[in-house]
């Protein structure tokens, strides 16, 4: 199959969620498929000579485009103001290039591809109507009930009213493009579930995110039962918004019964804020990014994710569970996983009842081992990348029966 991938963002290096599942299916395509791989860029690092050569390697095609800067200036804002009037939503001009819509239109109608590949809801204006080839959108998470969480978490007003408006647009745009693309991949049944909701005619899969289960092992013979672990980047605003939540209103509940309990905190992006908030707190390391998280998860006996909004399941937890951590999350953390409380990982969406919980698995150790060898199988079980990639290879047999 000749396959179009188009990214609203370079997948190396791997630095969140989003990448790293996108470059597994990257990878994965490949393997299978002739693939050709055009994106948006950031940083210069997306396009470093060593990232060029592996994306060469494996795809058949590879061309960048400069993406629109997200640092305050005059064209972010003349966006910004400009989405306000706009039907689309902000999230769509916040990532639009003409130059780049047109490279797509132009390779999509060249008659070169048996399948476009939008691979997030940034980029979906590429969207080409009335071609004769398929195209399929992933929607990493459901945006509009991510935009509506995360504007009943603001306190300022204007933020909020924002936050508001934006999640209405972008009810309105994502029920329009999965309605238009021949498939949508959600990454969970619960994400599948709402989607179709909003548009019952589209046509939906469900792809999850993976983990590589032999990458992703802990030595916990050696975990101490008072180290926490935080792994997750602070680009993303509901990371942002899980650390504020711990460190503000649960980290001191904790200390109170456990003195010597110590969280670290991975994770790159802008974390001047974090700096702030941990600023003479030794029981909080903010260690920015990290190229091995291997010592922190091997040291760590607990993993907490206070994740109070955003969409989409949560590779960190996922990633966690492989490690076979002891984990701690919240409803919204858990979301679209399907295991159970008390057996995979404990749910605990107050603060009191998420400091209780870590303060039990702290002493208990009899359960604290048990949450952790219960994830890890949960995981091999369910999203062992190998399963994942079969899946996604059976779902564009069904949508071009020919190849």
């Amino acid at each position: 199959m000749r396959i179009l991938f188009v990214s609203n963002r370079g997948l190396y290096p791997i630095v969140d969620g989003h990448t790293r599942r996108s470059s597994n299916i990257l990878k994965m395509l490949s393997e299978l498929h002739e693939v050709s791989f055009v994106s948006l860029y950031e940083s210069k690092e997306e396009i470093s000579k060593d990232n060029l050569s592996y994306l060469n390697s494996i795809c058949k095609q590879v061309e960048f485009y400069k993406a629109p800067s997200k640092k305050i200036s005059f064209e972010m804002l003349f966006r910004l103001f400009y989405s306000i009037f706009s039907h689309k939503p902000y999230i769509i001009w916040r990532h639009y290039s003409h130059r780049f819509y047109n490279r797509i239109r132009h390779l999509a109608n060249s008659n070169n591809y048996d399948l476009i590949l939008l691979d997030n809801l940034p980029i979906a204006y590429c969207y080409q109507p009335n071609l004769s080839i398929a195209q399929v959108l992933t929607d990493h998470d459901v945006s509009y009930l991510k935009c509506k969480r995360m504007a009943e978490q603001k306190t300022n007003l204007l933020s909020k009213l924002f936050y508001t408006y934006e999640a209405y647009k972008l009810k309105n745009y994502e029920r329009k493009i999965i309605g238009q693309t021949d498939l949508c991949i959600a990454v969970s049944d619960v994400d599948k579930e709402a989607l179709n909701k909003l548009n019952p005619a589209a046509n939906i899969t469900v792809i999850e995110n993976g983990v590589d289960i032999e990458v992703f092992y802990a030595n916990n013979h050696i975990a101490s039962p008072t180290d926490l672990l935080w792994f997750g980047g602070f680009s993303n605003g509901p990371n942002k918004e899980s650390m504020q939540f711990y460190v503000e209103k649960i980290h001191h509940l904790i200390s109170k019964e456990v003195p010597d309990i110590k969280l670290n905190i991975l994770g790159g992006g802008n974390t001047t804020w974090l700096t702030k908030l941990t600023k003479g707190k030794e029981s909080l390391n903010a260690c920015g990014y990290v190229d091995d998280i291997t010592p922190y998860a091997n040291k760590a006996g607990i993993f907490i994710a206070p994740i109070t909004s955003g969409g989409g399941t949560k590779l960190k937890v996922i990633e966690a569970m492989a490690l076979g951590k002891a984990i701690v999350t919240t409803s919204i953390g858990c979301e679209g996983i399907d295991g159970t409380d008390g057996k995979e990982y404990l749910i605990a969406d107050t603060p009191l009842e998420f400091s209780n919980a870590v303060i039990k698995l702290t002493k208990d150790n009899d359960l604290r081992n048990l949450l952790g060898i219960n994830a890890r199988k949960f995981i091999e079980k369910k999203f062992d990348w190998r399963i994942i990639n079969e899946k996604l290879k059976k779902a564009f047999q069904l949508l071009i029966p020919s190849q």
